[in-house]
């Protein structure tokens, strides 16, 4: 019986994270861009969730809620033609944050998830628009990734000390 409610308790958190990020994306797109004269940056606050699961659940949920939420946000919130770079960017982003999580700490494993989602994104931008100038984004698009993920790293970190102290993440 406790295995069957082990279960159910990482099934529902695994739907929560999903839930959660999928919100986050959505309220992510009301915010103005920060900076108009590069289309596209935005802070990254769905990628919370990954982090959370990464952290929490481990790394094979943490890459299934990536791609659930970046398949529902990206149908909900964007156009098809937004997949590849979407995925594409999380699915790097995951495998980089978890080499780097046996290394650095949350706001670093956070910011070089940043990094490389912005960088597997221009290389996706290259080779679909079959365009070499696109990598001059890479260095404004690697400060922003910086600032804005380690920024997300320490909320993550004040959230796992917060969800921690509580009940919530034993048995899962």
């Amino acid at each position: 019986m406790k295995n069957n409610r082990t279960l159910a308790k990482r099934l529902t958190t695994q739907a929560m994270l999903v839930a959660a990020a999928v919100v986050l994306g959505g309220i992510e797109r009301l915010i103005p861009p920060f900076f108009p004269a590069m289309p596209g940056v935005k802070i990254g606050l769905a990628n919370l969730a990954t982090l959370a699961a990464l952290y929490w659940l481990g790394e094979i949920p943490a890459i299934a809620i990536a791609v659930a939420r970046i398949l529902l946000g990206t149908f909900l919130f964007a156009s098809v033609s937004a997949l590849p770079y979407a995925l594409a960017g999380g699915v790097l982003a995951w495998a980089v944050m978890c080499v780097g999580r046996r290394v650095f700490g949350v706001p670093g494993v956070s910011l070089l998830g940043a990094v490389a989602h912005n960088l597997a994104q221009i290389c996706v931008s290259v080779w679909l628009l079959d365009s070499t100038v696109l990598f001059m984004y890479i260095p404004f698009l690697t400060i922003i990734a910086c600032a804005t993920g380690f920024v997300l790293g320490f909320v993550m970190l004040n959230l796992d000390n917060h969800i921690r102290k509580t009940s919530l993440l034993t048995n899962i």
